[in-house]
Parts: C-alpha cells; sequence; structure tokens
C-alpha cells in the first residue's frame, strides 16, 4: 500500500479512510458498495508492505497498528501534526485538541507489531529527523534507521533517491 501526502490531494481522515478502503478491497477485507467482494487471488494480505511518506507515514503508522502488514516502511514521518505544526510555527498556540486530524504517530507506534524502517534526510527541511529518530526510538523490535546524510524532504538527487530505494529493497528482502 502506498500513502503519501501528495499522490492524495485530501483532508488526512479522508485520505486514511480512501487508503483502509483500498486495502480493504485488494484482500477482500470490505465489500465493494455493491456488496460484491474484490479480492484479487494473487495478493496475499500476509506479504502486504506498508509505505508511507510524510502524511503519508502517519496514515501507514495508523493502518498498521490497525492491520498488521508484513512490514512498515517510513520515509521522513513525524511524531504526530502537532509536534511539526509547532516547529514549523513555533509562536502559533498549537494544541492536539485544536486539529481536527492529529495524527499521534508517536502514540500509535508501539501497537505496530511489524519490522519497520525509518529513513529520514539529515537536511529535511519540512520534517526534521529528530522528529523521525523520535518515532523510531518509540517503535518495537524489530526495527531499522537510515539517516541519509544529504537528504531532504523532497530528494532531487538520484543518488539520494537510489539509496532509498536500496534500503527498501534491503529490507523486503530481509523481512520475507
Amino acid at each position: 500500500m502506498f500513502a503519501r501526502h501528495g499522490k492524495y490531494p485530501l483532508a488526512p481522515t479522508v485520505l486514511y479512510a480512501e487508503v483502509t478502503s483500498d486495502l480493504g478491497r485488494l484482500v477482500a477485507l470490505e465489500p465493494k458498495t455493491d456488496g460484491q467482494t474484490a479480492s484479487r487471488d494473487d495478493v496475499d494480505p500476509k506479504r502486504i508492505v506498508y509505505y508511507g511518506e510524510s502524511l503519508g507515514a502517519a496514515v501507514a503508522v495508523a493502518l498498521a497498528a490497525e492491520r498488521p502488514p508484513l512490514a512498515l516502511i517510513l520515509r521522513s514521518p513525524f511524531t504526530s501534526l502537532a509536534d511539526i505544526g509547532r516547529h514549523h510555527y513555533p509562536y502559533l498556540p498549537i494544541h492536539p485538541r485544536f486539529l481536527q486530524d492529529r495524527y499521534p504517530s508517536i502514540d500509535r507506534i508501539g501497537a505496530v507489531g511489524s519490522p519497520v524502517l525509518v529513513i529520514a534526510g539529515a537536511l529535511d527541511r519540512v520534517v526534521p529527523p529528530d522528529q523521525s529518530r523520535r518515532l523510531y526510538e518509540a517503535a518495537p523490535e524489530p526495527k531499522r534507521f537510515v539517516l541519509i546524510p544529504d537528504g531532504d524532504h523532497n530528494d532531487a538527487s538520484p543518488a539520494h533517491r537510489q539509496r532509498s530505494i536500496d534500503e527498501v529493497a534491503r529490507f523486503v528482502r530481509e523481512t520475507r
């Protein structure tokens, strides 16, 4: 499953509902609107890996806490929307009760029973790497943290993209 902020121009609650619905139809966990199930015989629900970037990582954590995947891969995850809001707007009184969608990944990651890979860019200006590291530290074992030294939030460098791809491929191979 793929959850990425830029791919789904939706509010976070809608984003989570869309991803959950897509997963449900893929593995026949939920019926289609016409009452028919929409599973694929070539999809083994025990071999699905969730991958989420930034806001999509928060969606992937929430989903993994409810429906465990084979593995969970998070690129530039934040600890919560309130924490990332306070980082970018320290002069505003950002409190979780003021947010419609809180995405408290730091509170949910402990319920994930799957291996976790966290990838962060050391130069990320959107999600500070210390937030990604805190989320990693809160995750249960087995887990791995990869810091890309010159990586930013939206890496344009082919070398940075390739490093992320290589780390993901190695993690999935080792998890199977």
